[in-house]
């Protein structure tokens, strides 16, 4: 019995462990201090939620003796284990140094799948983990283990659906926080560039809505975003070309060309327009089905910035796809910020 009870203990020592190394790697990945975290990051809060239903779970297990008695102990180790794995790797490699190379898979970042595959073995092993816990409480007759990965799968696409449902109301108001304001900066975030250096249709909607807030007094630079493929112009470099050709002059226009995500490009903002100068009003130009991404992201860096949508019309198929593959990037990055 005292076993089982320093088992728990340990299992709750484990769950606590498991929540820092997520927040500090969550923090020290994207090189933000741990002095900025903000527990009521939406984000943050999650992660608090999830360990600390696992641990008030064990816990509850705790003071049932007899609940102990048909618990399965060496399974809850190897689970509880195998959850803390991942980050533990992940927090290794960061400390010794070791990066992930910079490439593509499926158009997919590397480093985000990489790391999106720990970081979801992790989050599936704690869901399915309380679960189990849950089911020793209430001593079931039959833990059907099996049901039990059914029911985590079906959580997580459920997850999933609410977060792009949420994701499609935000983008129907892509335009309105902007109205009546004015900005000092604009910022065009970066995307494809095609052959002979030309924007793809979606970039040059951006840049053109960048021009158009430019013409009507509405900012007073341009600043853009993006690097580039070997042999290729950076898309801040194909930006700067068409709004020069727009007749826009240089000293309105500024380029930086080293970064290659979203995020990569708000911690700029962070770093360079917002940081540099506290009272500079900035403006992000984006899709409107990255727009809540965006917004979440520049919370997460507290970074104040307002965002609005090219004129780009997409299909009512892309639209949704597109809105669907951003509403999971958008649960990751809330849950692990990548």
């Amino acid at each position: 019995m005292k076993s089982n009870s320093k088992s728990i203990l340990k299992f709750v020592l484990i769950t606590v462990l498991h929540l820092i190394l997520l927040y500090y790697l969550k923090y020290s990945l994207n090189n933000i201090s741990i002095t900025e975290f903000n527990l009521f990051n939406f984000g943050n809060f999650i992660n608090l939620t999830s360990s600390a239903l696992l641990i008030i779970s064990l816990l509850i297990l705790f003071i049932l003796p007899s609940r102990q008695n048909q618990s399965n102990f060496k399974l809850l180790s190897f689970l509880f284990y195998l959850m803390l794995i991942p980050v533990t790797l992940m927090f290794a490699a960061h400390i010794v140094g070791i990066s992930v190379p910079r490439g593509y898979i499926f158009g997919f970042q590397q480093r985000k799948i990489i790391f999106g595959l720990l970081y979801l073995t992790s989050l599936s092993v704690q869901i399915y983990l309380l679960q189990i816990v849950w089911g020793y409480i209430v001593a079931s007759k039959s833990i059907i283990f099996a049901r039990s990965i059914v029911w985590v799968i079906a959580f997580m696409i459920s997850t999933i659906l609410l977060t792009f449902v949420y994701s499609l109301i935000y983008s129907s108001n892509g335009n309105l926080e902007s109205s009546n304001k004015k900005y000092d900066v604009c910022v065009v975030l970066g995307a494809a560039v095609w052959s002979n250096n030309q924007p793809s249709p979606i970039f040059k909607a951006r840049i053109e809505k960048a021009n158009d807030l430019f013409r009507a007094g509405i900012v007073n630079k341009i600043q853009l975003t993006g690097s580039n493929a070997p042999g290729e112009i950076s898309e801040a470099g194909a930006a700067f070309n068409m709004l020069r050709d727009f007749g826009i002059n240089k000293s309105n226009l500024a380029i930086e060309e080293k970064t290659s995500t979203t995020s990569e490009q708000i911690k700029f903002i962070k770093d360079n327009l917002v940081n540099d100068n506290k009272e500079a009003s900035v403006i992000i130009i984006s899709d409107a089905f990255h727009l809540i991404r965006i917004k979440e992201m520049c919370k997460f860096y507290r970074v104040e910035a307002d965002v609005i949508a090219s004129e780009y019309e997409l299909s009512w198929e892309k639209f949704l796809f597109y809105s669907f593959r951003d509403s999971i990037s958008l649960l990751l990055f809330w849950i692990f910020a990548i």
